[in-house]
């Protein structure tokens, strides 16, 4: 088995795990960073989600990093894209204009950031970046990691050492293969004396919901209706699943959020199609751009109906196929069922790229 050795491993490749990274990096350390899919940046990859971010992020609300990631993927439209003259001249230019953060972009322009941020790091040899891999054991001694090992698509199974572990996954992958002492779920109000605890006992399986997230585009004269999901007609809490009612999120009194609200082209109407836009074709010259694209988490398709961490492997399956369906059917109803507004144009899924983004926990 191949052994690879550092001072600081770091299994998990999201916004946590590369800004981890960039700061041993910048400390002097020699890094090993995995990743257990193809790209690096996690949400914004792999995941496709353009972040909620507050609304002092373009002023003091970041770190020094994250003002660097987010000049990189404007940078990239700026270098690669026809922008108009009004956007490219935009200091703070934001692709999608969607309005849950002011870089709402593309998977890929995220990737071209983070490859950036990382660039000059290779060439010191002392960073190692794994893609693919994904960790299958873990060793440990005194209370301490010696080693994990992963199980890569390129390598096979390798073993890493170092001096320092961070686990940086997504759904903390090192606590269970470690028999690390964990919780999950809901803590109780007796055990922890929170005032917002349960009153009852703890609860393991009383965790967030888990949404599978997909891209849409819409081309009127076309005709991408799906086929119609084997789970379609779920009715859930506060209203219809399958409708443009959610819950509020600081109230959580049923709110409902069109999907369009007047011009569908307005940058920042208070509707679903604007929430987490990630292209938006009006920001670029030429015709070539039949379409914006929008991801969709929403609260329609937050799935409820069991939790895919300190389960089985096949429960967890079983569940991310059901956050699937849920996905796949709000697709479906707004394709076919949904109120006259969206009914009046066809909604494309760009479903095969946007399943292969896979699962956003949200």
């Amino acid at each position: 088995m191949k052994e690879l050795h550092s001072d600081i491993v770091i299994i998990g490749g999201g916004l946590g795990g590369v800004s981890a990274a960039l700061s041993a990096l910048k400390m002097g350390r020699s890094v090993i960073l995995t990743q257990e899919f193809k790209w690096l940046g996690g949400q914004l990859t792999t995941q496709a989600v353009p972040p909620d971010e507050n609304p002092w992020i373009e002023t003091d609300g970041s770190t020094a990093s994250y003002k660097q990631l987010r000049h990189e993927i404007r940078e990239y439209y700026r270098r690669n894209y026809p922008l108009t003259d009004e956007a490219r001249a935009s200091e703070n230019l934001n692709p999608g204009s969607g309005n849950v953060s002011p870089v709402c972009a593309e998977p890929r322009a995220g990737v071209a950031a983070i490859d950036a941020l990382l660039a000059p790091w290779f060439a010191t040899d002392r960073l190692t970046v794994l893609l693919n891999a994904k960790p299958i054991a873990v060793e440990s001694k005194d209370h301490s990691f010696t080693s994990v090992t992963i199980m890569s698509g390129e390598y096979g199974e390798m073993l890493l050492t170092g001096d320092y572990f961070v686990d940086a996954t997504e759904l903390g992958d090192l606590l269970e293969l470690g028999d690390v002492e964990h919780v999950t779920g809901a803590e109780s109000r007796a055990g922890t004396e929170e005032p917002s605890a349960l009153e009852g006992d703890a609860d393991p399986n009383d965790q967030q919901a888990v949404s599978w997230c997909f891209a849409m585009s819409y081309h009127p004269d076309e005709d991408h209706i799906i086929e119609r999901p084997r789970n379609y007609k779920l009715d859930f809490w506060p209203d219809k699943q399958l409708s443009f009612v959610g819950p509020n999120p600081v109230t959580l009194e049923p709110d409902s959020r069109p999907l369009f609200v007047g011009d569908s082209d307005a940058e920042f109407a208070p509707d679903n199609w604007h929430y987490r836009r990630i292209f938006y074709r009006r920001n670029h010259t030429g015709d070539q751009y039949s379409s914006d694209i929008c991801l969709v988490n929403w609260p329609q398709i937050d799935y409820c109906e069991g939790p895919i961490v300190g389960v089985s492997p096949e429960e967890a399956k079983k569940h991310l196929e059901g956050a699937r369906q849920l996905s796949l059917s709000m697709l479906y109803w707004m394709q076919t069922e949904a109120p006259v507004m969206m009914a009046a144009m066809v909604t494309e899924a760009r479903s095969q790229q946007a399943m292969q983004w896979a699962h956003s926990m949200v």
